[in-house]
């Protein structure tokens, strides 16, 4: 496969003369990174617009053995469109390009998305600035997130952004998210806030915060009840899970079913 780049129909007078003479992965070379995360993000202003450019690379053990790249190209075309989706419905920055190109026979991805004055969750839980009023907004942001079909495959407190100022909830890194055609399972919608809840309980750890109380969880609870529509049975147990150390087992991500 040949270098493909992928641009939004809006955004192409403003950035195809810049990506078709410089290149995304260029680009990724002179922006500047930005703090935390795996390092895999970093920011660049082209034409007065601030965008956000990212690497595709792997997590955990596996980003520390393996190279960045990869075999197929599928997983980042369906991010592509799924952040399209998202973003027309107010729940992700809008995607602006897309760079797939081949590496040593396999395949390394770019891509540039519009920048959010935001802060993630993750950052504002391991602060002082953190509020109970922020967990409400995560829950009222996962519930618009199911509400429009999509099912987050990496649901963590890094990738839940709170605007600045105050705004919806916006969601990033949706390498691995499907769309439902309709509202998700009520089991995937449970498995996907569980998955919210371990990373919770991670960086409460590792900034030596004390654990959320049971007030906070309720509150995430109630926003997402608000957002969905409704309350459900299972969010009374959900809140109870949340709120004490439970098994990992119950937290595993189990993907989309067969």
């Amino acid at each position: 496969m040949a270098a493909v780049l992928t641009i939004h129909p809006d955004l192409r007078a403003l950035l195809e003369p810049v990506l078709h003479d410089t290149g995304l992965d260029r680009l990724w070379d002179t922006a500047e990174p930005l703090p935390g995360g795996r390092g895999t993000a970093r920011r660049t202003v082209l034409g007065g617009t601030r965008f956000f450019i990212k690497r595709e690379t792997r997590g955990g053990l596996a980003g520390r053995i393996l190279p960045p790249l990869y075999l197929s190209s599928d997983p980042f075309r369906r991010e592509w469109a799924v952040m399209l989706f998202a973003s027309r419905r107010g729940l992700a920055p809008r995607p602006a390009a897309q760079l797939l190109t081949r590496r040593r026979g396999l395949l390394a991805a770019y891509s540039l998305s519009e920048a959010v004055e935001a802060h993630s969750l993750a950052s504002l839980l391991g602060g002082t600035a953190f509020r109970e009023a922020d967990l409400a907004d995560a829950g009222r942001g996962m519930g618009r997130l199911h509400t429009a079909g999509i099912v987050h495959g990496d649901m963590n407190a890094g990738n839940l952004l709170l605007p600045v100022p105050r705004g919806e909830v916006v969601f990033v890194d949706f390498r691995h998210a499907f769309v439902e055609a309709g509202p998700p399972d009520a089991w995937l919608r449970r498995a996907n806030l569980l998955r919210l809840a371990r990373s919770i309980h991670k960086v409460r750890r590792t900034a030596a915060a004390p654990p959320l109380s049971r007030d906070c969880w309720e509150a995430l609870a109630g926003g997402y009840a608000e957002a969905w529509g409704g309350e459900e049975a299972w969010l009374d147990s959900w809140t109870c899970a949340a709120s004490r150390a439970y098994p990992l087992r119950s937290l595993l991500w189990t993907g989309r079913p067969s």
